[in-house]
């Protein structure tokens, strides 16, 4: 269902809760394109070293070549001038940030895939570059039965100094827009089973002149710039 949605165009992104096989779907998308001669080269851009690893016993374990795939991380990949037929980058939502985004132009490219369990599909970086195409949660995921229930664990990441003035100056753009939800909230009945996350949701695009609008954007984009910071820690 992942590939047939991004088979059309095959520039956009796939967003596939942990556990269900991006690289995977990753893999299947390159090699066959190369095996169907489709394509003749391809760039895998992640964010870990270890990730390079991993793609590459992915790429070996379906019995496929690495002949015409470069795999490298994006933080040297953004850098680089170069063309590739197709352009993947895993976890894609690292490549919002203003230094990373230029991955998208840096590497000129026929066709793109972006992979993450966790992009903002409202990013301005993604909607212009790499759509979201598909989408399948975790709820999704286990009413489908598609894997065994699993216990969610936070890891704390370390932020530099100016990351967590970063950070807070995110955090306290959305708790003030949260609060001011909260009490705009209690003048729409319609809205009173919804959560602050979904009103902003439904209004954060809209072109309307209204506290409601101006509350919702400033919650939308605390919230993300606060989870892109946190993506793009330095420890991280």
């Amino acid at each position: 269902a992942a590939l047939t949605a991004w088979n059309p165009t095959k520039i956009g992104t796939l967003v596939m809760s942990t556990g269900l096989g991006k690289s995977y779907v990753g893999v299947v998308a390159a090699c066959g394109l190369l095996k169907k001669n489709l394509i003749h080269n391809c760039l895998i851009a992640v964010p870990t070293t270890n990730l390079i690893l991993q793609w590459k016993r992915e790429i070996a374990k379906w019995g496929y070549s690495l002949d015409g795939i470069t795999i490298m991380c994006i933080q040297s990949a953004y850098k680089i001038q170069a063309s590739y037929d197709l352009l993947i980058i895993d976890e894609v939502h690292t490549a919002t940030s203003p230094k990373y985004s230029k991955i998208f132009t840096n590497i000129k490219h026929r066709y793109c895939l972006g992979l993450s369990a966790t992009v903002d599909k409202e990013d301005p970086i993604i909607v212009k570059y790499c759509p979201v195409l598909f989408e399948c949660t975790v709820a999704d995921a286990l009413a489908a039965k598609a894997f065994n229930p699993y216990t969610i664990y936070n890891v704390e990441v370390g932020m530099s100094r100016k990351e967590r003035a970063t950070y807070n100056t995110f955090d306290k753009q959305f708790k003030i827009a949260r609060l001011q939800l909260l009490l705009i909230k209690k003048d729409y009945p319609d809205y009173k089973d919804l959560s602050i996350f979904d009103i902003a949701k439904m209004h954060s695009a809209s072109k309307e002149k209204s506290n409601l609008v101006t509350y919702s954007k400033m919650f939308w984009t605390g919230m993300s710039l606060r989870k892109s910071t946190c993506y793009n820690a330095w420890s991280k």
